[in-house]
């Protein structure tokens, strides 16, 4: 959607101009628009970050996305143990971890699939469920997500 890349070009920098790393955005409609931004920093981030940033969000939204509906819930969060995956970039970091991954097209009769991420490489993920591989082409992943360790 055009409107979530312009909102991801308005929301990174302000997010990376306070010292903190832009995760990514969701965008969710349930009768009111929520936009979930999740950040992070070495460490960990703190409520008092997602306060920081929600505050400088707010002003920054109501002035640079006039595409936005007036009314609409910000949210600010840390990624948490069981992450999204946004980016291409960003599964590559977490190769070797157990994901969960959510399809738009069905593979096999089935539009989830939990295993050890294996390679990323030419916009596809390879994972290892029971003992079988499976390929998914990066525009037909909807979710990507890690699986907490404990």
């Amino acid at each position: 959607m055009r409107q979530h890349v312009e909102l991801d070009d308005i929301v990174k920098p302000e997010v990376e101009n306070l010292g903190f790393e832009f995760v990514g955005l969701q965008m969710v409609t349930s009768g009111r628009l929520v936009i979930r931004v999740y950040a992070d920093k070495s460490g960990g981030i703190e409520v008092r970050d997602c306060q920081q940033i929600s505050r400088q969000l707010d002003v920054v939204l109501q002035v640079k996305a006039k595409f936005l509906p007036e009314s609409f819930t910000l949210e600010v969060s840390s990624p948490g143990v069981d992450r999204l995956l946004f980016t291409q970039e960003q599964l590559v970091q977490f190769i070797g971890r157990d994901v969960t991954i959510k399809l738009y097209h069905k593979l096999d009769g089935r539009g989830k699939f939990t295993g050890k991420l294996q390679a990323v490489a030419d916009e596809v993920a390879l994972t290892v469920e029971d003992n079988q591989q499976y390929s998914f082409g990066w525009d037909n992943i909807a979710e990507a997500r890690l699986v907490p360790e404990f």
